[in-house]
């Protein structure tokens, strides 16, 4: 699987790269990413301590891309939300084992991810803006249509929109279930440098390569 950056996107927003990780298999037993998570989520109780919890820099700048996308009042990153929810809550959504791994890798680092199911997937990715004859099917709601504006950032395989707003809301076509059987990680990275997004990279494949083995990976 391989992802490619549409270059007025690049243009526009230059410290940006997206990294895909996969496809890997589900592990039929499901405890070690469990217990990864809680690790994970300890990791994160002492990163962002109960009684100081400053807004993070990265929050900051994907605001400032949203804005920057014209993108409608309530819409956020997907990091915006999980670092919401934790600093209410002290805790995430408990959705699927695989979902709740990268959100607590998310939250801890700061940088959106999401996973895809490969059977929903046509092709390889491309990360670029909105276009009127484009189509997506929201999260949860697989009888609705959306088209997105020409502002936003989407991601796109060879048929549809699976992402709208970059990683703000997922399509229903896509989507991790616990029938799932092989699926693609996606990261979207901040560097100052395209050696930079590597180191990322990497580090993120760390935290797969426990669950998943040996991938492929690709940069862009």
């Amino acid at each position: 699987m391989k992802i490619k950056f549409a270059d007025d996107v690049k243009q526009a927003f230059p410290r940006q790269y997206s990294a895909v990780f996969g496809p890997v298999t589900v592990p039929q037993d499901l405890m070690l990413v469990k217990d990864l998570s809680a690790s994970l989520a300890k990791a994160c109780e002492a990163k962002f301590p109960k009684d100081s919890i400053a807004l993070p820099e990265q929050v900051k700048h994907w605001r400032a891309l949203y804005a920057q996308m014209q993108a409608p009042g309530g819409t956020e990153a997907s990091v915006a939300a999980l670092f919401k929810r934790y600093k209410m809550k002290h805790m995430l959504w408990e959705i699927n084992p695989i979902v709740d791994f990268y959100n607590w890798t998310s939250l801890l680092n700061l940088t959106p991810m999401a996973a895809y199911d490969l059977s929903g997937i046509n092709g390889d990715l491309v990360v670029r803006f909105g276009r009127e004859a484009d189509r997506f099917t929201p999260l949860g709601k697989p009888e609705s249509v959306e088209v997105p504006l020409t502002t936003e950032v989407v991601y796109v395989d060879s048929e549809k929109v699976i992402c709208r707003f970059w990683n703000n809301k997922d399509s229903h076509l896509s989507r991790i279930q616990d029938s799932t059987r092989e699926l693609i990680f996606v990261a979207d990275i901040t560097a100052d440098s395209f050696e930079q997004a590597q180191a990322e990279m990497s580090k993120f494949s760390s935290y797969l390569k426990p669950i998943f083995g040996d991938f492929y990976s690709s940069l862009s």
